[in-house]
């Protein structure tokens, strides 16, 4: 995930009040001590009222000052982190002195501090920052959101659409959530379990010139109380594209007490993952989901011991003691291809997901 330009200028106000003293406020005369703002991430939302306007400004902000002299900023969704620039403190002033990746320099004026809340001023504008400790931050926080291009293939067709996810534990308390697509396409969200929403219709990613443009999509999130904000993700022009369903060449062979399953990858890239599903026709029963899959593997054997995901139970004994051709069954396979820099062993991989075919295929048990 990736929110494009926003991260700049939050970052230093918020590192000019939390780095004053911890509880008092500014009274003119104390100086600068960043020792209180290092190493915390700091929260900004400039929520402009305009829900349903497609824009990237009012997106929220999240930075970090390290005490190397380094500014970070933090995608909000994606909870990736990327160089902002480096920054320099004038402790007698109470200012903070930018040095910027991308572009040239600036100066922050800490105005106002106390314990959690920071007030700066960065050309004529003041703004104020929440620590992740403070109670004014938590509804912040807990909450991702992920848009990926999702393509589904099986023998009768193959389709693509843009899947749109709002996931996190803070879910259950959102009032309402939407994706804003353009000025006159608004998706609204739904629950789809405790900790998901997903959009209510398909997304048809042609409508959006997807793939082949890159482009964000916006999320407007309302918890109540008039904590309303918006972030963005970005859906990438490099996606999994489509490709005929025999070209994966996927199947499976019961050996009575284990399962093989073999495919092929028929997409150029190498830095996809995969991951196995085994379950009933009707989808009701999920007798096995895997881990995630190195990259290049082309093989999965299960048995009844096979390691399941997280969350998930080994359940094929149920199959191994079905007679042959008394069953159907579905082998899914699951194409992964991460957002740039991503690993699937990185705990945000989840959230920051590039594109995802899915291959199925009803298989007799035999």
């Amino acid at each position: 995930m990736e929110l494009k330009g926003l991260f700049v200028t939050g970052v230093l106000l918020a590192m000019g009040l939390l780095s004053c003293s911890d509880g008092d406020s500014h009274d003119g005369d104390d100086e600068l001590d960043m020792s209180g703002v290092l190493n915390k991430d700091l929260y900004y939302n400039p929520w402009l009222n305009n829900k349903d306007v497609y824009t990237t400004q009012g997106m929220v902000e999240v930075i970090r000052f390290s005490g190397d002299g380094k500014l970070w900023g933090i995608d909000f969704g994606g909870k990736t982190e990327s160089l902002l620039g480096t920054w320099k403190a004038k402790e007698e002033e109470n200012v903070l002195n930018i040095e910027y990746e991308t572009k040239g320099q600036e100066t922050w004026h800490v105005l106002d501090w106390e314990k959690g809340k920071f007030t700066v001023m960065v050309n004529d504008g003041k703004r104020e920052y929440v620590t992740a400790e403070n109670k004014d931050s938590e509804y912040l926080q807990g909450l991702t959101g992920d848009a990926f291009l999702l393509t589904e293939i099986d023998q009768r067709e193959s389709k693509t659409m843009l899947r749109v996810m709002l996931e996190g534990d803070k879910v259950p308390n959102v009032i309402s959530a939407q994706v804003v697509l353009s000025d006159d396409q608004i998706v609204e969200l739904k629950a789809d379990a405790n900790k998901a929403m997903i959009e209510k219709e398909t997304i048809d990613a042609s409508l959006l010139g997807l793939p082949g443009a890159e482009r964000d999509v916006v999320f407007y999130v309302n918890e109540g109380k008039g904590k309303e904000f918006k972030f963005a993700d970005h859906v990438y022009v490099d996606g999994l594209g489509k490709k005929d369903f025999s070209a994966f060449d996927l199947h499976s062979r019961n050996t009575g007490n284990e399962m093989t399953i073999t495919w092929k990858n028929p997409y150029v890239t190498n830095d996809a993952y995969y991951q196995i599903e085994v379950m009933s026709v009707d989808e009701k029963k999920m007798y096995f989901v895997s881990d995630y899959l190195p990259k290049g593997t082309l093989l999965k054997k299960v048995d009844n011991t096979t390691t399941c995901m997280a969350g998930y139970t080994n359940d094929m004994r149920e199959l191994f003691g079905s007679a042959p051709g008394s069953v159907s069954i579905k082998v899914r396979l699951s194409i992964i291809l991460l957002e740039p820099g991503i690993d699937i062993d990185s705990e945000c991989s989840y959230m920051n997901r590039q594109s995802v075919t899915k291959v199925t295929s009803i298989e007799a048990w035999n």
